[in-house]
C-alpha cells in the first residue's frame, strides 16, 4: 500500500527511499521523480548505484550526517547535536534525521538552514507529542511514545537501556484489526525488552474486550515472561496509575500512548501531585525537627 507514495510523485519531484529497509527497496523500480536515498550505512551498495545516475544521497560517515552528489559531499550536522537521536543511541532516529534532511533539500533549504532545525528539534511533548518522550518524574523516568507495532517496539527496545539503568516497565496494547499471530508476536517481541508489562485495552476495533489483550498475553508468555511479570487491566487510566506507582528509583516506565494527549495530561498531572506530596513531607520534617529543638 505505501508503494503508492512513491509511484504517484508528480514530474519535477523527488522519492526519498530508505535504503537500509529491503522492503522499500524491492518496491523502488515504481518510483517517480528523481530518487534520494538515505542509509546509515555510507558503503551501501543502494547508494552507489544510486549516485552512478546522478541522484543524491544521504548517509553518515565520521558521524557526520552528510549529503552526496555528483563528486561533491557536504557536512550537515554531527549525530550528537541532534537531540532526537540522543546522543547517536537511536538510530531509527538518525534515519529520521536523514530523510528530513534529504525532504529540506529536496525543497531547496541549504545545509545551514537544515542543520539549524535539526539541532533546535527536540523530542519534547510541545515540539513532537508521543514519540519517545522523556519525562523526569524525580526517582524515576517515564517515556511517552506512540510506537505500537513490532518495528517500533524493537527500535525504543535497543534505546531503553541508554536511558536508564533500572528496571523497564511497559504499558501496552495491542491493535484488534492484525491477524491473531501478528497481536501475539507484538507479545513476544514486548517480553524480550520489558520486565513487567501492564496489558490494557484502547484499540479492539471490533473485536469483543478481552480478546485482543489475551492475545498479547499469550506472546508475553510464549516470549518468556512469568505470570507475576503481566498485569491484565482493561481501563487504561487504572493501567496508567498502576504501572507509574509500580516504578522504584532508576526505573523506566514507557506508556503507550494510544491517545497522546489523554496520557500526556495523565503524567503531568501525576508529577504535579508528586511534587506536592514532597514539598508537604519536606515541610512536615521541618516542622518535626522544630518540635524536637524546642522540646529539648
Amino acid at each position: 500500500m505505501k508503494a503508492i507514495v512513491i509511484e504517484t510523485v508528480k514530474p519535477g519531484g523527488y522519492s526519498i527511499i530508505n535504503a537500509d529497509d529491503p522492503l522499500v527497496l524491492s518496491v523502488q523500480e515504481g518510483a517517480r521523480g528523481e530518487t534520494i536515498m538515505f542509509s546509515l550505512d555510507p558503503d551501501n551498495p543502494s547508494l552507489k548505484d544510486n549516485l552512478k545516475k546522478g541522484n543524491m544521497n544521504v548517509t553518515c560517515r565520521d558521524e557526520n550526517i552528510i549529503i552526496q552528489k555528483g563528486g561533491w559531499t557536504s557536512i550537515v550536522a554531527k549525530v550528537n547535536e541532534i537531540p532526537i537521536t540522543y546522543n547517536g543511541k537511536a538510530p531509527f532516529n538518525i534515519q529520521n534525521a536523514m530523510a528530513a534532511v534529504a525532504a529540506t533539500s529536496a525543497l531547496g533549504l541549504n545545509e545551514k538552514q537544515i542543520r539549524a532545525g535539526l539541532v533546535s528539534f527536540s523530542p519534547s511533548i510541545g515540539l513532537s507529542p508521543g514519540r519517545m518522550n522523556v519525562i523526569d518524574l524525580d526517582y524515576f523516568k517515564a517515556v511517552i511514545d506512540y510506537g505500537h507495532n513490532p518495528g517500533a517496539i524493537k527500535a525504543t527496545g535497543e534505546l531503553l537501556p541508554h536511558l536508564s539503568v533500572g528496571r523497564k516497565l511497559r504499558m501496552a496494547a495491542g491493535t484488534g484489526n492484525r491477524r491473531d499471530e501478528d497481536i501475539i508476536e507484538f507479545g513476544v517481541i514486548l517480553s524480550r525488552y520489558y520486565d513487567h508489562v501492564v496489558v490494557t485495552e484502547t484499540d479492539p476495533r471490533g473485536r469483543p474486550i478481552g480478546v485482543v489483550a489475551n492475545l498479547v498475553k499469550q506472546g508475553l508468555l510464549k516470549g518468556g515472561l512469568s505470570e507475576k511479570q503481566i498485569s491484565m487491566i482493561s481501563d487504561v487510566r487504572v493501567a496508567t496509575d498502576t504501572i507509574l506507582n509500580m516504578a522504584r528509583k532508576g526505573d523506566l516506565v514507557v506508556l503507550q500512548a494510544d491517545d497522546v494527549h489523554f496520557i500526556i495530561e495523565y503524567v503531568m498531572e501525576y508529577k504535579n501531585i508528586k511534587k506536592r506530596q514532597l514539598s508537604k513531607e519536606v515541610v512536615n520534617d521541618d516542622h518535626s525537627k522544630e518540635g524536637g529543638q524546642n522540646a529539648g
